[in-house]
């Protein structure tokens, strides 16, 4: 008979069966033929996967990391090709004609990028903007490549959140599972086929680091790890308004991890 530990551990299985059924149904008639396809055959290629990572120990090893990438690579493009085609939208066109007004790397012109505003209030992301005209030296005006780039930094995201899931419980296959539903959860859609909001996502990329580094620090010790844990931290907040509190946590969780060990 099962104990009341095993039921609780295939707990999340148990929702993640339930999500899927509810997100075929509400789905049903708006996918095509073609769509059911590419969904069916990642849905087989997650499951294989998953079903790889069978003991606690699995998920650290070079191999496994690799092959978990690659899933949710394939996972990922699956969900966001065909979006791939879509045209900047309205905001982006705004921020480019600033762009184009720029002829030289003054603090001046620098500081019109960080601080342009489309509406509202001035908000305190100055990296944001500053990361946006960056991409715009790199790839021009490449609606693709600012998708693909976009894509393969959600991707990023979602390893790091498996990494942070396996470090927090070594659970590997619920780890994966983690990062997987975070692919492709619905309230990512709009940060990751809007290409403006890239920004956001290299926040959540640099809050998520901080995490693993902080992690890291408390484990095992180093100033250069805990300078980066904070520095990562910082920019989070200077990318992404809303990790305004980020910092602070993180210096707080540094703290009670370290006292604890201390007191232990």
């Amino acid at each position: 008979m099962e104990s009341l530990r095993d039921r609780k551990k295939k707990l999340p299985f148990l929702i993640a069966a339930l999500w899927l059924l509810y997100s075929v149904f509400v789905s049903f008639d708006t996918l095509t033929p073609f769509e059911w396809t590419i969904s069916f055959l990642t849905l087989l290629v997650t499951i294989a996967v998953f079903s790889t990572l069978g003991n606690r120990s699995s998920g650290t090893e070079k191999k496994d990391r690799l092959l978990i990438a690659g899933s949710y690579l394939l996972i990922a493009f699956a969900v966001f090709y065909p979006t791939l085609t879509n045209l900047f939208r309205s905001d982006y066109w705004l921020l480019y004609n600033t762009f184009l007004s720029i002829d030289s790397f003054t603090s001046e012109n620098l500081k019109s990028i960080a601080l342009f505003e489309i509406v509202g209030d001035l908000r305190f992301q100055p990296l944001a903007h500053l990361l946006i005209y960056l991409r715009h030296l790199l790839l021009g005006e490449s609606f693709l490549a600012f998708h693909i780039l976009n894509i393969l930094l959600h991707v990023g995201g979602g390893y790091l959140l498996f990494s942070l899931i396996l470090r927090l419980t070594g659970e590997a296959r619920l780890a994966y599972l983690g990062g997987a539903i975070f692919l492709v959860l619905q309230s990512q859609f709009d940060t990751v086929i809007w290409t403006y909001h890239i920004y956001i996502i290299c926040g959540l990329l640099t809050l998520l680091a901080s995490l693993h580094f902080t992690f890291e620090y408390s484990d095992k010790g180093g100033n250069k790890t805990l300078y980066l844990a904070l520095t990562l931290a910082l920019l989070s907040l200077l990318l992404y308004e809303p990790a305004i509190l980020f910092p602070g946590a993180i210096g707080l969780l540094i703290f009670v991890r370290t006292r604890g060990d201390k007191i232990a």
